[in-house]
C-alpha cells in the first residue's frame, strides 16, 4: 500500500515509535504496540491501524478483525464500534464542534443499554 501510493510511513519514528503498524488487542483502546511474545488466541479481535503522510496530508486508516470464531457479543460490539465511527463522520458539518462528533459517537455506542439491552463492558472503539 505504502509502494502504491508513494506514500511516507508517519508513525515509524514519531516520538520514537519503532512501527509502521499499530495493533491494538482486546480491550486495547487504539495505537497499541506490537508485541512478539503476544499470541492473538481464537475469539479475540484485533485493530490494525497505520498513518501515512503524502504532499503535507496524513491519513489514518484502522480496520478490526476478529481472530477466528468469535462470539455473539464481541461481533455486535465491532458492528456498533463501526456504526458509531461512521454515526460522528455524518455529523461533521460546518458549524460542528468536536463535543457534536462525540455525542453521536457516545448516543449511538450506548443506544442498547439506555434500551434496555444487556449490561455488557462499554466499549466504543478498537
Amino acid at each position: 500500500m505504502v509502494q502504491d501510493l508513494q506514500a511516507r510511513r508517519a508513525s515509524k519514528g514519531q516520538y520514537g515509535y519503532g512501527y509502521v503498524l499499530n495493533a491494538s488487542i482486546n480491550d486495547v483502546v487504539c495505537h497499541g504496540v506490537p508485541a512478539e511474545l503476544v499470541v492473538l488466541q481464537a475469539g479475540d479481535i484485533v485493530n490494525l491501524d497505520i498513518t501515512l503522510e503524502k504532499n503535507g496530508y496524513i491519513a489514518d486508516s484502522s480496520k478490526t478483525y476478529p481472530v477466528g470464531e468469535v462470539g455473539l457479543s464481541i461481533r455486535k460490539r465491532v458492528r456498533t464500534a463501526y456504526e458509531a465511527m461512521w454515526k460522528g463522520i455524518q455529523s461533521v458539518c460546518p458549524g460542528a464542534r468536536l463535543g457534536d462528533i462525540g455525542w453521536a459517537i457516545e448516543r449511538h455506542a450506548t443506544r442498547g443499554r439506555r434500551m434496555g439491552g444487556d449490561d455488557q463492558r462499554r466499549v466504543a472503539f478498537r
